[in-house]
């Protein structure tokens, strides 16, 4: 039940959220990323970065995500 309450909590905000399986797959995201991408919520379902994003940009992600998850940094990031 707790995770049924968040999940739809995520979804009803602004802020974009996803997460990861490894540094190359998506493993979801809420509403406000997939609609800011022009793409479903289900089309981050377990899903490989290069399908989401443009080569140039998938490789950018993956360099910063192996970073994150290496230091297993918490930090908030706004890219523009």
């Amino acid at each position: 039940m707790d995770f049924w309450i968040t999940k739809l909590s995520v979804d009803q905000i602004d802020t974009h959220v996803w997460y990861l399986i490894d540094e190359q797959t998506y493993g979801g995201a809420n509403k406000a990323y997939a609609d800011f991408l022009g793409l479903e919520k289900e089309d981050f379902e377990n899903v490989d970065i290069f399908d989401v994003h443009d080569s140039k940009e998938a490789k950018v992600c993956i360099e910063v995500n192996k970073k994150v998850i290496e230091t297993k940094d918490k930090s908030i990031r706004k890219n523009w």
